[in-house]
Parts: structure tokens; sequence; C-alpha cells
């Protein structure tokens, strides 16, 4: 997220939507539960983003420094949250029954 520029938002935002929506579902219908927060999460950072643009009226020079800081964190929780995932999942493999 963010090497893309605040115009392009328009385009990854419903992006990023459609990814959240689909990891959502899927890993919901596997039981996977840290990555259904992971995707809520995904799709909740797009509903922020709009929102706020819509709520403040911001333009592509305002966003810019909000948009970046909230996707520098959101991309450091996203990666916590994956790898949290995927360790737990080893670790059930090993002993499904700890």
């Amino acid at each position: 997220i963010p090497l893309v520029s605040v115009e392009t938002v328009l385009a990854t935002g419903p992006l990023l939507g459609l990814i959240g929506g689909i990891l959502t579902g899927v890993a919901a219908t596997q039981r996977r539960w840290v990555l259904v927060i992971l995707g809520i999460g995904h799709l909740a950072i797009v509903g922020l983003f709009a929102g706020l643009v819509n709520s403040f009226n911001w333009g592509p020079s305002y966003a810019e420094m909000p948009f970046l800081v909230m996707a520098f964190v959101w991309t450091a929780v996203a990666a916590t949250g994956t790898t949290l995932s995927w360790r737990l999942e080893r670790m059930f493999a090993a002993n499904p029954f700890p």
C-alpha cells in the first residue's frame, strides 16, 4: 500500500476490499480465525480510508500523509497477523491436540 500514490487508491481500495472479503469467506469456512480477523481488518481499513475522505472532504494533497501513516501501520499489523497465523498452523499441524 505505501508504494502507491493517493490517486491509485481508487483502484487499490476496492481491490484490497475484495481480497479482504475473499480471505474472510475462505478462512471462515476453514475455521482459521486469525485469518478471518485479518480479512475483516482489510475490509475495515478500506472503510476507514473511505470514511475519512468522505467525512473530512480530503483531497489528494491532504490525504497523502494520513494514508501513508495508516497504510504503514496496517501493513505492519497485517504482516504480524499473517506470521501469527502461519506459526499457529505449523504448531497445530505438528500437535493437533496439545
